[in-house]
């Protein structure tokens, strides 16, 4: 029984009573946070009380207020806590039964998500590697090359990509370390690399080297033909008349990119980086 505090002394609250009710919904009021908003109402739920208790939260408060709640779709955010199988149908059938109201999403936390599939698979999951991925990729309107975004490579040791296949239109390789293609290098594909960049075989698309602001980084590859070279700030591009040249499988050197004097350098490689 729910009781009234004056000084030391506490008096009990009859149930049913006025004062009973007061002191209910001024409780009920901590576990829940309503907000309005464009798309309907939002109900921000305690993430450490029980389900149960949360719906009859939500009732006093859709009682008290039934002309707010009038006609509004419901947006629960049940924020960062572990739910079950069935968790969720107390509160759902409360809004669609007793008040004829719509849940129209749930917000929780990724973790919350994590952890519910991993409960119904039995065991860990893990993620695909999100330095390989496909991508639409935002060029610039007039001059068609690609729009620059902030680099965010994560901190710990320096390491080499491999990707055993080649990058075709659309696909963003990005390494912390430095990156190793065995294939080609597609037009409408870019490799973007903290260190070194190498094509074993023809780069016609673009690649980036040195991205973390790393002027010592190089771009090898079998055949250099790239659409756009970027090492550190420095940009390079083919010339506009330029045609591509047929070249026999005899007569391919490989060649290297590098920076002096403030611009990109193209030459031979003959198995030596600058500077060594």
């Amino acid at each position: 029984m729910p009781g009234y505090t004056a000084g030391l002394v506490t008096w009990p609250v009859p149930n049913g009573c006025f004062l009973s009710k007061v002191v209910n919904e001024l409780t009920n009021r901590d576990l829940i946070r309503v907000r309005a908003t464009q798309n309907g109402v939002s109900i921000v739920c305690d993430p450490n009380v029980s389900f149960t208790a949360l719906a009859e939260a939500i009732r006093t408060r859709l009682q008290s207020h039934s002309q707010f709640f009038k006609d509004a779709d419901i947006k629960l955010n049940i924020g960062d806590r572990l739910i079950g199988p069935g968790d969720l149908d107390p509160i759902r059938t409360l809004l669609e039964q007793e008040f004829n109201l719509r849940l129209s999403s749930v917000v929780c936390s990724q973790q919350t998500l994590i952890k519910r599939f991993e409960a119904d698979i039995g065991c860990p999951i893990e993620f695909l590697d999100q330095r390989l991925e496909r991508t639409d990729g935002e060029t610039d309107g007039e001059t068609g090359n690609p729009v620059d975004k902030p680099i965010d490579f994560p901190d710990g040791l320096e390491e080499t990509l491999i990707i055993r296949q080649t990058c075709r239109s659309g696909m963003t390789v990005t390494s912390p370390g430095n990156a190793l293609i065995l294939g080609n290098v597609n037009p409408g594909s870019e490799i973007i690399a903290r260190r070194d960049i190498i094509v074993m075989g023809h780069l016609r698309g673009a690649a980036h080297a040195g991205a973390g602001g790393d002027t010592t980084a190089t771009i090898v590859a079998l055949v250099l033909e790239p659409r756009q070279l970027r090492i550190a700030d420095c940009l390079g591009l083919p010339p506009a008349s330029e045609e591509p040249v047929e070249r026999s499988k005899t007569t391919v050197t490989p060649e290297i990119a590098y920076i002096e004097g403030g611009k990109i350098v193209v030459e031979s490689y003959t198995g030596r980086f600058p500077g060594v």
